[in-house]
């Protein structure tokens, strides 16, 4: 049994374990992702989410330590638009609280939109100071720019934008390949590399 973190350490001492999915790959192409604990390599398996693998006298036994928890049906139903946004806000002020745990100073991508917009406000509220990075575009119709400058100067972090070409995307996709060790069927995450 090997494993590892990357599919690229298994890869460097089993070099045959190299053969695609057909199944995986047909599952990235439908779903943009493999489901459960296939790769697109043959033979190759991630550990699902929230779980483990405990191996023990020469067995193997997968355990589920996290699951989801949703309301039960109608549960949450009659509750006030006040009372559902108090709740979420003290969700996410908690997970950004448990996110900011670090020994070094902790930024957050600004891409312009409501997401990340409310976490970078969390976490200023949270942590006091705080750099906020971002990506803009040359082209007009990707670029929040301006929104990101609008919502980094109302929060009153450093900021850091990084201007982003199509071409500086085309430059970074191969290492984005080989640091997802799948294949990507959009863009959109080269940004983030660079």
């Amino acid at each position: 049994m090997l494993f590892a973190s990357e599919i690229k350490a298994i890869l460097a001492v089993a070099p045959q374990s190299a053969a695609l999915d057909v199944h995986g790959l047909a599952q990235i192409f439908t779903f943009w992702a493999t489901v459960g604990s296939r790769t697109a390599f043959e033979g190759i398996s991630s550990l699902p989410p929230g779980h483990l693998l405990i191996v023990e006298n020469g067995t193997e036994r997968l355990e589920r330590y996290w699951d989801w928890t949703f309301p039960a049906r109608g549960e949450g139903a009659n509750l006030s638009i006040e009372t559902a946004a108090e709740a979420l806000r003290s969700l996410l002020s908690d997970a950004v609280r448990l996110q900011l745990r670090a020994d070094v100073r902790v930024g957050a991508y600004l891409s312009g939109g409501l997401d990340s917009s409310g976490i970078a406000a969390l976490a200023r509220q949270t942590a006091g100071e705080l750099q906020t990075f971002s990506i803009t575009f040359d082209e007009a119709e990707y670029d929040e720019g301006r929104f990101q400058r609008q919502m980094a100067e109302h929060l009153g972090v450093k900021h850091a934008a990084l201007r982003c070409t199509a071409r500086d995307i085309g430059e970074a996709f191969p290492d984005l390949i080989w640091h997802t060790e799948s294949p990507i069927l959009r863009t959109a995450p080269a940004p983030l590399m660079l």
